[in-house]
Parts: structure tokens; sequence; C-alpha cells
């Protein structure tokens, strides 16, 4: 049993060293597999971030064009032109509390007794 201890040793030796390389060989070859899709996978998020970033300068450059126009019609016109032209609507919405008052109320009583005419004369326009 003592001499089959050694050969068995040298066997198991020589399989291990001649097998070592096709284990390494594999091992290498899922690793190049996995950094090629590494690469692929960086390709694509190269794309969209390129294309986020051209997004962003699109939208900067329309916004500075906005501004643009926004400065140019105020000084036109006047900032706030609308709200000079009629104060008492620029100013009654600020108010935390006129969506209880009684300003407000009058208001939609108004609107739903003007908008029930208009539905009556449109049904009696609308009769045959």
């Amino acid at each position: 049993m003592t001499s089959r201890t050694p050969v068995w040793l040298v066997a198991s030796a020589i399989a291990l060293s001649t097998a070592a390389p096709a284990f390494a060989q594999s091992a290498d070859a899922a690793y190049q597999q996995r950094l090629e899709a590494y690469g692929d996978q960086r390709a694509v998020y190269d794309a969209q971030s390129a294309d986020y970033q051209q997004q962003q300068r699109d939208y900067d450059r329309d916004r500075a064009k906005y501004l643009d126009d926004k400065a140019d019609y105020d000084r036109r016109y006047g900032a706030g032109a609308y709200d000079r032209r009629y104060p008492e609507y620029a100013t009654r919405f600020d108010s935390p509390r006129y969506s209880s008052s009684s300003d407000y109320y009058a208001e939609q009583t108004t609107f739903d007794h003007d908008r029930q005419i208009y539905e009556d004369t449109r049904r009696d326009y609308d009769r045959p």
C-alpha cells in the first residue's frame, strides 16, 4: 500500500497540473465575456448620458430664449401690465381668506346664475 500512495500522489499532481491551464482558460473566457458585457452596458450608458446632456443644453437654450423674450415684453409693455390695468383683480386673490370670504361666494353665485341663463338660452335656441 505504501507504494501505491506515492503513485497516486504523482498521478493526481500530473492531472491537476494539466487541468489547471484549462480551468484558467475557462475562467479567463468568462472574465472576458463579463468584461465585454460591461463594455456594452457602458457604451449604452454613455449614449444615454450624451442624449440627456443634449436635452439639458436644449432646455437651457430654450429657457434663456424665454427669459429674453419675457424681458423684451416687459420692456415694451411694462412688467405686470395686466395687474396695473386691473389692480382690483391683481390683489384680491393674495388674501388667504379670499376663498372663504363673502366676495368669493357672491362671485360664485353670480357665475352660477349667469351660467344657468346661458344654459336656458342655449336650450331655447336649440329647440325646434
